[in-house]
């Protein structure tokens, strides 16, 4: 019965997502091919991070002997809010790949919960759209080793004023330090207009040198009066924005990079009575 409420709120909430708040959705509908990410946002019950690693990698050996054609990555989020919480998340895909995976995702919903709900403390499932023509994705090959998160919750009269500046500060990035960047929208899952902005790193010295303040940036590329004028309605915008630093999870993630794959593990041994998530998809 969890399972099947969070399927219908997901749908729901989708349908709503499709019609009156994706940018341009009264033109096109329609998902670039390979833009979709699912993603789910776990956070292990307290003192139990050890046993909800080892179920994690069991559902995951799991969906792979089950012939799961996603790939599913894990991170875990080492500075910020959301310190200690565990991301899954799986990229590239559109619509139909979700008809198409459907039948597997009600069985790995149900191994899910008797694998790994026994260790969650909370959890929610989101779905993202990558917003490439924002981006500029780093040809670096493989996952980095960090992700350096900024996530934007923005206000509901504001979004498309919001919206409008993104594309004059993503082409003044590209011309500065922030080279290589990613930003992503919600479609369905978490706060409704959420949008994060990922940058790439390959360790913390990437962080060496401090790049210029983001808005001098912007002012050296459009002048003071046109930094001020997006200046504004950047701030006038949003409601939340939090920072962190995502860590790459390769022994986790499934397939490990360059690894074989491991036999399919049973459900790890069950501790004391928690309450019990079931996540469609995953």
């Amino acid at each position: 019965m969890i399972g099947r409420n969070i399927v219908a709120r997901v749908v729901a909430a989708l349908a709503v997502w499709l019609v009156v708040a994706w940018p341009g959705a009264a033109t096109a509908q329609t998902a670039p091919p390979g833009a979709l990410e699912s993603a789910v946002h776990a956070q292990a019950a307290p003192g139990q991070s050890a046993a909800f690693e080892k179920a994690l990698a069991a559902h995951l050996a799991w969906l792979r002997a089950q012939g799961d054609p996603w790939r599913w990555d894990v991170w875990q989020v080492i500075a910020g809010p959301d310190l200690d919480q565990y991301v899954i998340r799986s990229g590239g895909h559109d619509w139909a790949a979700f008809d198409s995976r459907a039948p597997m995702a009600a069985s790995a919903s149900a191994h899910w919960a008797a694998t790994v709900g026994p260790y969650v403390h909370t959890a929610e499932g989101t779905i993202a759209l990558s917003r490439r023509d924002l981006s500029r994705v780093s040809p670096a090959p493989g996952r980095p080793t960090l992700l350096s998160t900024n996530r934007f919750i923005i206000k509901y009269d504001r979004f498309s004023d919001f919206a409008a500046i993104l594309p004059k500060l993503a082409e003044a990035m590209t011309k500065s330090e922030y080279v290589y960047f990613t930003w992503t929208q919600v479609l369905s899952g978490g706060r409704h207009y959420t949008m994060t902005m990922d940058f790439p790193k390959q360790g913390w010295l990437d962080n060496n040198p401090i790049p210029t303040p983001y808005w001098t940036m912007v002012e050296g590329a459009y002048g003071a009066p046109e930094a001020a004028r997006m200046r504004a309605i950047w701030f006038g915008a949003i409601e939340l924005h939090t920072t962190g630093t995502e860590l790459y999870r390769p022994d986790l993630s499934s397939p490990a990079e360059g690894a074989a794959a491991p036999a399919a593990a049973g459900p790890a041994p069950a501790p004391p009575p928690r309450r019990r998530f079931r996540i469609p998809g995953l």
